[in-house]
Order: C-alpha cells, then structure tokens, then sequence
C-alpha cells in the first residue's frame, strides 16, 4: 500500500512538472485592434448610419501608418451589396496612451481595386482607452465612425 501512494505521489509530481506554462502575451493597445460601432455617412443631405460595423485598425511600425479596414458596408442605401474597404497608408503617433491619425489624399480600395472616384481627404481621428472614433470624406461624402474595441 505504501508503494502505491508512492507512486500516485510520484505520478503527480512528474504531471506538474512536465504541464507547459503559458504566458498570455501583453496585448498591444494599438497592435491590431478591432472596434464594432456606426458608421454614418452623409448622403443626399441626411446621416445614413450602418450599425454593428467591424473596422480593424492595425499599425505598421516599420513605416511608420496604419491601416483602417471597414467591413461589410453598404454606404448609401441604393448600395445593393455591402463591400470591404480599406485605407492603408494613414498617419499615425502615440502620446499618453491615445493614438492620433491622420490622412490626406489616399486612394482608398474595395478588396485590392483601387477605388480613385472615392478619394480619401480630411481623415482624422483617436484610439484611446477602449474606443476609437475618426471622421473623413469618401469623393465628397463625409463619413464618420465611432466605436468600442471588442478585440
């Protein structure tokens, strides 16, 4: 009986010491964040707002931008599709925890098509805490986002 606890004591010894620890990674506060929030642009003289809208903001510290991803957008309602867009390129600093973007003169994409008619200018716009907001023109149709990181 005595070896039989010895070798439960034993057993379970080996078990802890061979269970790999992992650490969770600190999260980047502005590495690839996710904000779900309303999109609203302003068509025909009134606010169109698109709800539960995914954008995906993620840094590129190499050169210095970053890029703003829209998901599944329907900016007018004659839009008979939704599309993904992005702005690459955009300009960005860090001081005291809030992140501030700006961008002038980018030719924003639908997929990888350059989209030249709905030339990105006035964008600017902050990520602080566990929000981000920014407003900009698409052509001549201001649009403004404001939501909450959910990831």
């Amino acid at each position: 009986m005595k070896r039989f606890f010895y070798f439960i004591f034993i057993a379970a010894t080996l078990v802890a010491g061979c269970s790999k620890i992992t650490k969770e990674p600190e999260p980047d506060p502005f590495g690839g964040a996710s904000y779900k929030g309303v999109v609203s642009v302003e068509f025909a003289g009134a606010d169109y707002d698109n709800s539960d809208i995914l954008v995906d903001v993620t840094p590129d510290e190499g050169a210095g931008t970053l890029t703003i991803d829209i998901h599944q957008i329907k900016f007018v309602p004659q839009m008979p599709v939704t599309v993904d867009v992005t702005v690459p390129g955009v300009s960005y600093s860090e001081k005291d925890g809030v992140l501030t973007f700006s961008g002038d003169g980018i030719i924003p994409l639908s997929g990888v098509v350059p989209v030249e008619r709905y030339l990105v200018s006035g964008l600017t716009g902050t990520i602080k805490e566990d929000s981000c907001t920014f407003s900009l023109n698409f052509g001549s149709y201001p649009t403004k986002f404001t939501g909450s990181k959910v990831r």
